[in-house]
This record gives structure tokens, C-alpha cells and sequence, in this order.
């Protein structure tokens, strides 16, 4: 299992037709947003959107969109570049792990498992921070796991500059994340660790772009990025993001499938090897993000990334052995009839391509099934790995015309653009039309409220403005203005005042 074969296959995996589908709507717009502001000779510090000082997270990707924007004239592509890229330096990394703590073929199916997966190769392809950040803690903690060891002087380099870029990723998380998981680790060495010295790398790396946004915007960037943004999502709910403390369990059981159903078995494999210093460093770097996880507030899908890493790295290290034979596979088993009964789910939402969700559904279980079966004889490796990840582009490549069908962000912006004139107003009532500002690449009113949508179109000023179908059939009941309808694509209305 050479370590190119797993490149060439992250490579194939995440960076095929990634500007084939439009950004959705609303981080990938916003964030796109903001690296396009950039761009254009905007202020490359402060990210800013609809021209005001966006202070929810630091600058490096929007840095990295920015710049891939310059050379790459498809938006979708330039934006999500970064992101694909960093997911497959993630797979590699998680390998890199896998690799010194239990050998090069545990790596490889580490990686594997990192890589054929519905959720991170979602998150890959999509212009989102987090295969960045997840890459940097990846990096981190195996720089860390060599200054333990003492193999490599640069670990301990390697640990803190990494920390220090995951923070200008997405903050101060970035630092607390890997400490975190070292202190708990280490606890009786950390005498070894180079604290001072690394410190000095990491805190002017991670840090210093928020001195200086202090210093700029003093109170109104601290409240916002440090109280609101940062302990705000540990103790309180940020931006109605909250959830049962049980929501990331079945989040991480379909986004991690089918290399979840091997979980339970490989982690009492690695409670029983605890004594040794690799299964202890991979466990404490499992449980305790997840615990931190479930006690906090805010909850968002994307935060159970955060321990697929560890987890890559458990599966891997079980698989790889021969004896993996074990009881908890008949565990397995019932997890992928679990599995099976989940993909039944019908969700109004996906009623436009259903089907197609379900026939995918049909063959990853069937996949996962012989995955089981191939563990049981010591045999899961490349073929079933490359089976999947086969499914996963081909599915994705056949579904792509049904989902952007039934969107409707990228063709009303692009309405708007050419309908508008500059003085003109467009507004969208609804919060997932975000992405229409965007695609009219203008200024956007955003509306809270039907009665607001009716003053706009009352307005002298001739107005565009999007709404969803219910609004509209609202607005025509309620017969308070008048309007007429310009455009629609899918259950989306664009309606203005202009006679």
C-alpha cells in the first residue's frame, strides 16, 4: 500500500467537477463573498460582507480564496480550490499518523477511511473552512506525537506553527484544541515540552492578527469575535445553532459510514492496548473533542469533523490487523441494517431526486456489508476502498443536474444582474436565498418580514425582490401591493414594482 496510490486516489475522489454545481447558500456565499471583496482591492485584514466588518472568523481562508480567485476565472472552482486541496493534504496527514503510530498499512486504510466518506468529502468540496482547520490539527498533533516520542527535533516546531495557522483559520479554538488533547496525554511530561519557544512561534502566528483588529475596532471586534463568537459558542446558543446533547452520535454514524460500524470493535481494541503509547494518544484525542462537543451549546453538523481524524485512525489500525476477527463485527452487521433503515428516511426536501438518493443509499450499504465481510477475513484494503470511493464521484456526478435543478440561488442572482439598473433595489426575503447577493454581484437588502417586502414594492423606487413560493402566495393574499412576477426557478419568485 504505497502512500501515492492513496494521493492519486484523494486527488480523484474530491477534485473532479468542482465547479459544476453552484455555492450554496448560505456559508459557501458568504464566504466566497468575502474572499471576493478581497479580491478586488478591498481591505485584506478585516473580512468584510455587504461592505460592513465581518468579525465571525480570521482571514487565512479567505486569503487563499481570494488569491485562487485571481488565477481561476470559474468562481465556484477559485472558491472552493483551498478547501479541496487541504482535504486531501488531511487525508495525507491522517496517513502520516496512521503510518508512525502503527505501521504503513494501518495508515493507509486510515487515510482511506478519512477520505471515502459521504461527510468529509462533502466538506472538501464545498468553499467551507474546515478542511483547512482540520488540517492544521491533524499536523499539530502528529508534530506533537513525534516531540513525545523524540524521533524528530522538528516536531515540536511542526506542533506549534500548526496550532498557530489553525487559530488564524478559525480562532482561538485552533490553540485549545491540540494543548488540550497534549495536556490530557502527557499529563507527568509535559516538562518536555518546549512550552516557551513554541509559544513564541505560535501566539504570533495565531494571535496577532486579532491585536491588531483590536486595536482598529477595539470593543465592537473583541464583543464580537472573542466574547460572542468564541465563548459564546461553549456556554450560550450562537445564531440558534443548538441541538440535543445526543446530536452529533447519529450525525457521526452516517457521515463516517460505512468505516462507523467498525468503530465500537476498534476502540475496545485500542482500550485494551491503552498502556501503550499510541493507543492511549489516539483515545484521548477521540474522547475528548467529543466530549467537549456534546457539553457545548452551540452544535453545528460540521463540528463532528473534528473527531473523524481519530477516528480514521482507530479503524485503520484495526483493520490492518489480521486477527480482526473479532465478535463486535456481528456489531457491525447490525449497524448496517441500522444503516439501511435510515436511508429509508423521506425527506420533502430531496423529493425532486429521491430516488437516486435511495439507489445511492442501496449501494453504499451493499458496499459496507462486503466491507464487513472482507474485515472478517482479514482482507478490507485498496479494491473495497476504491469501490467506494467509485461510487461516491460517479453518484455525485449523476446527481449534480437533478440538485441544481431544483436550485434556484445562482439563475435568479444572475436574473437580478440583468434585470437591475444601478439604482434599482433588490432584496431577498428568506434565509436561504443569501447566496443571491452573490450571483448579482451587488448589494442585496435582506428582509425579515412579508410586510417589509410589501413596503419595498410600494416604494417609488422600482424594487427586485426574491422571495420563496409560500411568501408569494402570501403576498398575493394579502393583495397589499402590486407586483408582478419576472422570474422563477424551482419554488423561487422574483416579483417587482416596475410597470
Amino acid at each position: 500500500m504505497r502512500p501515492w496510490t492513496l494521493l492519486l486516489l484523494a486527488a480523484l475522489v474530491i477534485l473532479p467537477a468542482l465547479g459544476t454545481t453552484a455555492l450554496w447558500s448560505r456559508d459557501e456565499t458568504t464566504y466566497a463573498e468575502i474572499a471576493r471583496w478581497m479580491a478586488r482591492g478591498g481591505d485584506w485584514l478585516t473580512p468584510r460582507l455587504d461592505g460592513e466588518p465581518w468579525f465571525v472568523h480570521p482571514p487565512l481562508c479567505f486569503w487563499l480564496m481570494a488569491a485562487s480567485m485571481g488565477l481561476i476565472p470559474v468562481v465556484e472552482v477559485a472558491a472552493r480550490l483551498p478547501s479541496a486541496l487541504f482535504g486531501i493534504a488531511t487525508v495525507m496527514a491522517v496517513y502520516a499518523c496512521g503510518r508512525s503510530m502503527f505501521g504503513p498499512r494501518a495508515g493507509w486504510l486510515a487515510g482511506a477511511a478519512m477520505l471515502v466518506n459521504l461527510h468529509f468529502w462533502l466538506e472538501s468540496r464545498m468553499a467551507l473552512l474546515d478542511t483547512t482547520f482540520l488540517f492544521f490539527m491533524v499536523l499539530s498533533l502528529l508534530g506533537f506525537w513525534h516531540g513525545f516520542q523524540g524521533r524528530r527535533w522538528w516536531g515540536w516546531w511542526l506542533a506549534f506553527v500548526s496550532a498557530g495557522l489553525a487559530c488564524l483559520t478559525k480562532g482561538p479554538f485552533g490553540l485549545l484544541y491540540p494543548f488540550a488533547v497534549v495536556v490530557v496525554f502527557g499529563w507527568g511530561r509535559l516538562r518536555a515540552v518546549p512550552w516557551f519557544s513554541g509559544l513564541a512561534l505560535t501566539l504570533p502566528i495565531g494571535l496577532a492578527w486579532y491585536v491588531i483588529e483590536t486595536i482598529r475596532y477595539g470593543r465592537a471586534f473583541t464583543d464580537s469575535a472573542v466574547v460572542y463568537y468564541f465563548f459564546g459558542r461553549l456556554g450560550t446558543t450562537v445564531e440558534n445553532q443548538a441541538g440535543p446533547a445526543w446530536l452529533y452520535l447519529p450525525i457521526f454514524f452516517l457521515g463516517f459510514f460505512p468505516w462507523s460500524v467498525f468503530l465500537p470493535g476498534a476502540i475496545i481494541d485500542l482500550w485494551r492496548r491503552r498502556t501503550e503509547s499510541a493507543p492511549r494518544f489516539v483515545l484521548t484525542w477521540l474522547i475528548l473533542p467529543f466530549l467537549v462537543m456534546t457539553l457545548a451549546s452551540t452544535k453545528l453538523p460540521s463540528y463532528a469533523l473534528l473527531i473523524f481524524p481519530p477516528a480514521a485512525l482507530t479503524v485503520g489500525s484495526w483493520l490492518a490487523t489480521r486477527d480482526a476477527r473479532h465478535p463486535s463485527l456481528v456489531a457491525a452487521a447490525v449497524a448496517v441494517a441500522i444503516a439501511a433503515a435510515a436511508f429509508t428516511y423521506h425527506d420533502a426536501r430531496v423529493e425532486a431526486f429521491a430516488g437516486a438518493v435511495q439507489s445511492f443509499g442501496a449501494l453504499w450499504i451493499a458496499l459496507a456489508a462486503v466491507g464487513v465481510m472482507a474485515a472478517w477475513r482479514g482482507r478490507a484494503g485498496p479494491l473495497w476502498t476504491a469501490g467506494m470511493a467509485s461510487l461516491l464521484v460517479v453518484t455525485g456526478l449523476l446527481l449534480t443536474p437533478q440538485v441544481e435543478a431544483a436550485r434556484a440561488i445562482k439563475p435568479m442572482g444572475i436574473l437580478a444582474e440583468k434585470l437591475a439598473g444601478p439604482d434599482d433595489c433588490v432584496a431577498t426575503l428568506g434565509t436561504g436565498l443569501y447566496g443571491i447577493a452573490f450571483y448579482a454581484n451587488r448589494d442585496v437588502l435582506r428582509l425579515a418580514a412579508v410586510g417589509q417586502a410589501e413596503s419595498v414594492l410600494r416604494a417609488p423606487r422600482r424594487a427586485y425582490v426574491v422571495v420563496d413560493l409560500g411568501t408569494y402566495e402570501e403576498m398575493r393574499r394579502r393583495n397589499a401591493a402590486t407586483f408582478e412576477v419576472v422570474g422563477r426557478q424551482a419554488n423561487v419568485m422574483m416579483v417587482t414594482n416596475r410597470h
